[in-house]
């Protein structure tokens, strides 16, 4: 069931999806104090295997030095190169690609060629940017506060259950990046409401539109959740559920939706799980990070292996899909919003929305009563 009964007011108002100083605002205030999500260490689970990003015009660069993760500034303290403009790979040094300079864990320099013409050589200043790097499972996240909370306090109670779902017997199975021509609000909102499935979904969830009667919403200052029984949609549920038999997993039917403040979302089903990283760009762009694992479970006959690889395919396949269907409205959302006279307007379906932007207006100092 769903907590409000009536239609809600819509308190962002378009203007702040296209200012340039509310947007500043926002990196103040919501993202720069935080943890984001860069990666998994399934894309790290060689000794020499990086991952880069770039998160509010910063690029930061993961490397896997002997099984610890490290995060430090991409820049090359030589000659201000990037150290690899690679979005993942391998590397058995950690070095700039340029001039071949080399680095250790803690940011400070290992060998440079031709280092006798350097002398006298200040040592300390060649130290890299290093930035805090946390883990939540097998999710990689990076801050760029200097002090930042516990990555435990940030997501709140539901650490442990996401990390449950990001590591074994679950198991890496896809990265994937993609640029929006829309402020970064309007995807978080998108993927907060199931009101635009049947225009923009009409065969990507197999007829599926969680109805009020088996779902329930939780709506929290920190977070909202989606909790929806797949008992719904027979032929989905026993799809799924025959799944989850062959590999083992545990049975919940349960389809859950969660998402923590401001940009952070996960979602659950039996055998998959998403993670989602909506990071701004500028007032009208933006970009998401896409880290997806499938449940493999110990099972090792030829029949678990190939439902795990259909399984996997599949959870794969079907995300994209959605989101690339999602991605073909953001631009004209986006216009919309450039133009719009209208005040805008919630509904009791959509009412997840109306927690997020009291959120951010709350956060950015600014009055929502």
């Amino acid at each position: 069931m769903f907590v409000n009964k009536n239609q809600l007011e819509h308190l962002l108002k378009p203007d702040h999806y296209t200012s340039e100083d509310f947007f500043q605002k926002e990196l103040t205030c919501l993202f720069l104090p935080g943890w984001h999500l860069v990666g998994a260490k399934g894309e790290l689970a060689k000794p020499g295997s990086f991952i880069t990003a770039e998160l509010f015009d910063t690029p930061v660069i993961i490397y896997n030095f002997d099984g610890d993760l490290a995060a430090f500034l991409n820049v090359c303290s030589h000659r201000h190169c990037l150290i690899n403009s690679e979005r993942s790979g391998c590397m058995k040094n950690f070095k700039c690609q340029y001039h071949g300079w080399e680095y250790k864990a803690d940011g400070s320099t290992g060998r440079i060629p031709e280092a006798n013409c350097f002398r006298p050589f200040d040592r300390e200043n060649a130290r890299l940017k290093k930035f805090p790097i946390a883990t939540c499972g097998d999710l990689v996240f990076v801050s760029f506060a200097e002090d930042p909370p516990p990555i435990e306090e940030f997501i709140g109670d539901s650490f442990d259950e996401i990390a449950e779902r990001f590591c074994e017997p679950s198991r890496f199975a896809m990265s994937w990046d993609y640029h929006y021509g829309t402020n970064w609000k309007v995807p978080v909102e998108n993927t907060l409401e199931a009101y635009h499935i049947p225009e923009l979904h009409p065969t990507s969830f197999l007829g599926v539109y969680p109805g009020e009667d088996y779902s329930t919403h939780i709506l929290d200052e920190k977070f909202t959740r989606l909790e929806y029984n797949m008992r719904e949609y027979w032929l989905v549920y026993r799809l799924l559920r025959r799944g989850a038999l062959l590999l083992g997993a545990k049975l919940t039917n349960t389809y859950i939706h969660h998402h923590i403040h401001p940009n952070f979302v996960v979602i659950f089903v039996d055998l998959h799980a998403y993670a989602f990283s909506y990071i701004p760009v500028t007032a009208g762009t933006s970009k998401v990070r896409l880290v997806t694992y499938c449940f493999r479970g110990k099972r090792k006959n030829p029949i678990s292996w190939i439902t795990w690889l259909i399984s996997r395919f599949f959870g794969k396949r079907s995300v994209l899909k959605i989101a690339l269907e999602d991605a073909a409205i953001f631009a004209d959302q986006q216009r919309g919003l450039e133009k719009s006279p209208h005040p805008g307007v919630i509904g009791t379906l959509e009412e997840r929305l109306y927690c997020f932007q009291k959120y951010v207006l709350e956060k950015c100092g600014e009055a929502t009563e």
